[in-house]
């Protein structure tokens, strides 16, 4: 059977990783990752009732036998599980350990401001027109930074919210996705905007630019570096027009 210290270092890691209110929004997936970690399947699930029965946000206020003494009545576990649950989360939430996640949290974010970021965006759309199109395309690759953390948080926030310890790769997904939407629809009403006039592709870096300096500027980043390549094909037949 594991010890109270092998329980605790296995809901550290998860903590560690995801933050501490995972327990309390996917009790289920703190079970199926602890299976994972090759701890026995009936003290994963009495972890799992303790977790569904607020254990967790108990030990700070309670001594050992206390929390023992609740885990027994609200879960209805025996004395020896009570005892070694009880010693676990005293161990799992020791001052050191709420120091720890104390001081990291929101590192990831502390991260994203410091440093600079690059990104790769690729996109495509078509123009048609009359029976035939023209296929266009833009590869765009970027550097940016953060110039105003506040401006920033407003796109990011529920990230944080969600996972105090986010990593910053996993915030620049965030930013990141939302830049390549806005990115896409500027590409396709360039291409599109005009059914009676093919779009001229060489002129898009500047409009892609301009596009981009402007989410930027809306979320407190800065561009640093910027280069886009454009493509546009021949006129081809739309076989289904005719």
């Amino acid at each position: 059977m594991e010890t109270d210290a092998e329980l605790a270092d296995s809901l550290k890691y998860i903590i560690s990783e995801k933050g501490i209110d995972y327990l309390s929004k996917y009790p289920y997936s703190v079970y199926t990752r602890m299976i994972k970690d090759d701890v026995s399947p009936s003290l994963c699930a009495a972890v799992l009732v303790t977790i569904l029965a607020s254990i967790h946000k108990e030990p700070v206020k309670k001594t050992r036998d206390e929390l023992a003494q609740v885990i027994r009545a609200k879960c209805l576990l025996n004395d020896d599980t009570s005892m070694l649950l009880a010693d676990m989360y005293r161990k799992l939430f020791s001052k050191d350990n709420r120091k720890e996640w104390k001081d990291r949290k929101h590192e990831g974010f502390r991260e994203l401001c410091s440093g600079e970021w690059e990104h790769c965006f690729s996109g495509e759309s078509t123009w048609h027109s009359r029976g035939v199109h023209i296929d266009c395309s833009c590869t765009i690759n970027l550097t940016y930074a953060v110039a105003d953390p506040d401006k920033l948080k407003p796109l990011i926030q529920d990230a944080l919210k969600e996972n105090p310890f986010v990593k910053a790769e996993e915030l620049c997904e965030k930013i990141e996705d939302r830049l390549d939407k806005v990115i896409q629809d500027r590409l396709e009403n360039w291409v599109t905007g005009e059914p009676y006039y093919e779009p001229y592709m060489d002129d898009f870096p500047d409009e892609g630019e301009d596009e981009i300096e402007e989410f930027f500027e809306k979320f407190g980043l800065k561009l640093i570096n910027y280069d886009c390549d454009t493509y546009q094909s021949d006129y081809e037949r739309d076989d289904d027009y005719y």
